[in-house]
Parts: C-alpha cells; sequence; structure tokens
C-alpha cells in the first residue's frame, strides 16, 4: 500500500480570505505531489481561512489542537466560526486534553512530524509570529521543516513569489496573480 502523503499548513496570523486564491494554488501544489491528507493548527486567522478552503473543497483534513479549550479567551463569532469547523473536520487531534503551558510549539512539532510537506504563507517580517519563534521551538518552522527534510511550499504576499524549498536546493518562481502557480 502506498505511503499516505500529509501536508500542513503554517502562515502569518493576519492573512485571510484575500489570499484565498494563493492558498487554494499551494493545496492543488501539494495534491501534485500526492497529497492525501492535510493538518491544520486551528488558530485564529490563517488556520481558520485554511480549514475554510479545506471544508469548501471537501477535501480530508486533521485539526491538530494543543488541547481542547484553545478557544476559551475568544471571541463569541470567532469561538462560533472553530466549532462548527471542528464539526466538519475529517479528524481531530488533541495533543494534550489537560493543557499545556508551551503548547502551540508542541503543535508545530506534532505537524512537522507527521507531515511530507510544508505550505506557508509569510511575508518574512517581524509579524510572522509562530514563523520566527514557534513560542520558544527550536528554530522557526521552516528550518524545522527543512530539517526534517519535508518538501515546502512558501508564498510570500508581499514579494509575489513562491519559495519550493527541496532539501537540499531551494528554487524561486515568479508567481502571477493572472495565473497563479501556473509556471510550477
Amino acid at each position: 500500500m502506498p505511503k499516505r502523503v500529509k501536508a500542513f499548513f503554517s502562515g502569518n496570523y493576519w492573512i485571510d480570505t484575500h489570499y484565498r486564491r494563493q492558498i487554494e494554488g499551494l493545496i492543488d501544489l501539494a495534491i501534485e505531489q500526492n497529497v492525501r491528507q492535510f493538518l491544520c493548527g486551528m488558530t485564529l486567522g490563517f488556520d481558520q481561512v485554511v480549514a475554510d478552503i479545506l471544508i469548501a473543497r471537501r477535501l480530508p483534513w486533521t485539526a491538530v489542537l494543543p488541547h481542547p479549550n484553545i478557544d476559551r479567551t475568544w471571541k463569541t463569532r470567532q469561538r462560533s466560526r472553530f466549532r462548527k469547523q471542528l464539526e466538519l473536520a475529517t479528524e481531530t487531534v488533541i495533543l494534550y486534553p489537560q493543557g499545556f503551558h508551551n503548547s502551540r510549539a508542541l503543535v508545530v512539532r506534532h505537524m512537522v512530524r507527521k507531515s511530507d510537506i510544508c505550505l506557508s504563507v509569510y511575508t518574512g517580517t517581524n509579524w510572522d509570529g509562530i514563523l520566527k519563534t514557534a513560542h520558544n521551538a527550536p528554530g522557526d518552522v521552516i528550518d524545522l521543516a527543512i530539517a526534517n527534510n519535508l518538501l515546502v511550499y512558501q508564498f510570500n504576499p508581499l514579494e509575489k513569489i513562491v519559495w519550493i524549498t527541496k532539501p537540499p536546493q531551494q528554487l524561486c518562481l515568479p508567481l502571477s496573480f493572472e495565473q497563479p502557480f501556473a509556471s510550477i
């Protein structure tokens, strides 16, 4: 039986539906690489946009939660959207049912360990949040993915390019907004 290829998402928390087409392009690239399962960390912002896209496209995906109460401090609307998405996830993984101090870093590490491909949307600025710190994870998410020999597709919305990193080589391809990912 062939290996089930998995991909996880990581991105700027402020990425919204404005970048939906580019996120869908990353998903298409993953599907071309035989990805059959997607992992999503379910934080506010980017992860929820990704979950909405996966649900709309009826793709199999796993919601990876650090603990069951990650939404306890969220606004009512955010919590409602999150819970609806969880109901529609193909699978839900709760890493620490009792909670854990440094839980976001553990979600990142779990997704890296369980994946073959990293799909990221980052600007490369200090606003990247989990990209740079992953709340004390060793190194950033991209470095962690590369260190674990994952293929990385990274879209930069400011530069309008997609970086493809296949350890140990790296390619930079121009991105056309008229036909996203058409040259790949």
